[in-house]
């Protein structure tokens, strides 16, 4: 990894790491028991935003906020999906300097993108949210395309949403999966599950936007500590980057200026070490 030049740091930073976390001793199955894609859909199936392919990065990027998503679907003029953008997209496109007016379709078509292709990325309805989280590490590992998100497809070949690790937290924040007497989650701290300390990435608040999506993108993380010796500002996540990109802002902006702008604060990103799995999952999943 090249060096960190806003001095952000990390024990091991010349090693990106992926969000599987490593070593971590819960099973998917004991998590989400027989619980299948279609039980995370709920019976009104699934909420997801299809974006025509001449929409830009800054139409996209709104509508991932104005939805609450972390991906949309891109599709053609008959209404066929074509590609998948991401949170992650915003990311990249905001850490190049790429012009917000540039379309989803240049976008997805230009090498750059995390989900250019579906094979990998596509589930079935009937697979259990287990086996569905196995791909997911399995795409993190490989690093060859986007791992926080997969694509449902119908039987008949139709695609009917996207499924992502933000609902694979509401799943196993769901009441079905609290009254599984059988779950072994049930006892779970966040401690069980986070990342060490010494394996989260921090910049002080004087580095710049750029700078701390650079560190998204070389680190393959998902958050950003942003903290020096006065205390903890705030968390940077490719939520708060889509945003960030969405408003406007130049990537040229300090991440501490930016963070003091907003209306909430890092107190109600924080849980104790140990609270319950499931609490710390709810609190992750509120949206902001």
């Amino acid at each position: 990894m090249a060096t960190m030049e806003c001095d952000c740091q990390s024990t091991d930073a010349s090693t990106p790491r992926s969000d599987a976390k490593i070593g971590c001793s819960i099973s998917s199955t004991d998590v989400f028991g027989s619980l299948t894609v279609a039980d995370a859909a709920g019976p009104g199936g699934f909420n997801w935003t299809l974006l025509h392919a001449n929409a830009t990065l800054h139409q996209a990027a709104q509508a991932l906020v104005s939805s609450g998503e972390s991906a949309c679907g891109i599709g053609d003029v008959a209404g066929n999906l074509t590609g998948l953008f991401t949170e992650n997209d915003v990311v990249r496109a905001y850490f190049e300097g790429v012009l917000p007016s540039l379309s989803v379709q240049t976008w997805l078509h230009g090498g750059m993108a995390r989900a250019p292709e579906l094979q990998k990325l596509t589930v079935k309805q009937s697979d259990t949210l287990a086996e569905v989280a196995e791909r997911m590490v399995s795409n993190a590992l490989g690093g060859e395309c986007a791992c926080h998100h997969v694509l449902v497809q119908e039987p008949d070949g139709r695609f009917c949403g996207v499924l992502s690790t933000l609902d694979m937290v509401r799943a196993f924040n769901s009441p079905v999966v609290k009254d599984l007497n059988r779950n072994a989650a049930a006892d779970l701290e966040a401690r069980d599950a986070m990342k060490p300390r010494d394996d989260t990435f921090t910049c002080p608040p004087s580095c710049t936007i750029k700078e701390v999506l650079k560190v998204l993108l070389m680190a393959q993380q998902n958050s950003v500590v942003i903290v020096d010796d006065e205390g903890i500002y705030g968390i940077a996540t490719p939520r708060d980057m889509v945003r960030a990109f969405a408003d406007g802002v130049r990537n040229s902006m300090a991440i501490g200026d930016w963070l003091r702008g907003l209306p909430s604060g890092p107190g109600n990103r924080i849980v104790p070490s140990n609270a319950r799995l499931i609490d710390a999952g709810a609190a992750a999943t509120e949206r902001r």
